[in-house]
């Protein structure tokens, strides 16, 4: 694994886009030196492992490694879901992670260049203090088989990188079938779902450097979880905190979005899935206390490090909606609200640790 990108491929990535890209290309403006650094800020796509190759590791450990698993059928290091719709700016092509509405990049810009702070306060500095890995997995209908695919891959990829590496952190963002890996690899053997039933799991060390997880689109949602008000969804931008109109989270709870509570993902994940440090007090709704696994050497339960996001009338995360369609899943290529709750609650799990 590379901590530079490959320009042979981003060559081929820009040459492939052009021709829609010069019809779609809205008023190009030039790049400033902010935005320059930052798209070319360490980008890789992991190598498939094995538990039997030898694990390759980054030259320099990253301080912030995000992880990104990209949805059905989407092309490796590019998901309009976590990254948005590709633009021109300038003379660049910006797509993937550099595309300026994706969760990397509000991330990526206010870890290196944070807006209204004083000039003394904490913040990355070097192009190697922080990594977008793509996650390799088939991404593909073939589910039974793509799915735990991902699962062991990101297993493994974790487990490595912590070896190598124990003072890196993870953020994981995942779309649609890349939520199902997450949540799969986050969850003990006993509560994945029907597909993955692989006794490869995360070691403590590495669950507790993940710190931040986002999941969209989730076909594993499951609205009994704890669940930020409703009136949360669209908050009105508040001048002067992050960057691109986010703002600052104060409600940490899990579930996010405008979703019918009344409704779960297509293949909904136990309330009880993520590993706790003690039982909560009370119990999520219809579970039991051998429905938890717990371990107090965890630093906070994981589901605590989790937002996940569904958008109402979904047909993945709202299943049995009669008013649910494939349309509104293709809503979060476009739209930007979940993009910036993303990017805010990773943002605010980061910021302590700079």
């Amino acid at each position: 694994m590379s901590l530079s990108r490959s320009t042979a491929t981003r060559a081929l990535a820009l040459a492939g886009a052009a021709l829609v890209a010069a019809v779609t290309a809205p008023a190009a403006h030039a790049l400033t030196a902010e935005e320059t650094f930052l798209i070319n800020l360490p980008t890789s796509v992991t190598e498939t492992v094995t538990r039997d190759d030898n694990p390759v590791y980054p030259t320099v450990c990253p301080k912030f490694n995000v992880v990104v698993a990209r949805g059905t059928d989407q092309s490796p290091n590019q998901d309009a879901g976590l990254d948005g719709e590709p633009y021109y700016t300038g003379s660049v092509y910006r797509y993937g992670p550099d595309s300026a509405a994706g969760v990397w990049w509000r991330i990526a810009s206010e870890m290196y260049f944070p807006v209204d702070v004083p000039a003394n306060a904490p913040k990355l500095t070097a192009a190697t203090q922080m990594l977008r890995t793509d996650l390799t997995y088939p991404a593909s209908t073939d589910f039974p088989n793509s799915t735990p695919a991902g699962t062991k891959n990101l297993i493994r990829y974790l487990n490595r990188i912590n070896v190598a590496c124990p003072s890196t952190k993870f953020v994981l963002l995942g779309y649609s079938q890349g939520s199902m890996v997450i949540g799969d690899t986050l969850s003990p053997p006993s509560k994945r779902t029907l597909w993955f039933s692989g006794i490869d799991q995360l070691t403590t060390a590495t669950t507790n450097a993940v710190v931040a997880v986002g999941l969209i689109a989730n076909p594993g949602f499951n609205p009994k979880q704890t669940n930020r008000n409703q009136a949360d969804y669209s908050q009105p931008v508040i001048s002067g905190t992050f960057r691109n109109g986010t703002y600052f989270d104060t409600n940490k709870l899990m579930n996010d979005g405008n979703f019918n509570p009344a409704y779960s993902g297509i293949n909904v994940r136990s309330a009880a899935a993520y590993p706790v440090k003690a039982l909560p007090s009370p119990l999520f709704a219809g579970t039991v206390a051998s429905d938890y696994t717990i371990n107090p050497a965890l630093t906070t339960d994981v589901g605590a490090k989790i937002r996940d996001y569904c958008k109402s009338r979904d047909y993945v995360c709202q299943n049995g909606n009669s008013q649910s369609s494939p349309y509104y899943h293709e809503l979060y290529k476009t739209e930007t609200t979940h993009k910036k709750n993303l990017a805010v609650f990773a943002i605010e799990k980061l910021k302590p640790l700079l």
